[in-house]
């Protein structure tokens, strides 16, 4: 049986193969018990839905840049108002 997985520091799809799964686990060719939806790594049942998760994981990252820089942004023209 195949999966494909995703790990948190990567944009990389990796196709896995499997012994056997449950609702939450994988077992891995070498009997290795993986959950299959943790913080670093998810095992999908097919490619787009592991590139529909990083897409995702993108997304909410740049939605999270974006507001830091314009919390950034405030802060500095807060400063640049000050009277001296």
């Amino acid at each position: 049986m195949i999966k494909y997985r995703t790990k948190s520091w990567s944009l990389k799809i990796e196709e896995v193969e499997i012994k056997r799964q449950t609702l939450n686990s994988v077992w891995l060719m070498d009997n290795a018990r993986r959950v299959k939806m943790t913080q670093y790594e998810n095992y999908f049942d097919t490619k787009a839905e592991a590139k529909a998760y990083l897409v995702d994981k993108a997304q909410a990252r740049v939605a999270s840049r974006k507001q830091q820089l314009h919390k950034a942004n405030s802060e500095l023209g807060n400063a640049k108002a000050i009277k001296v």
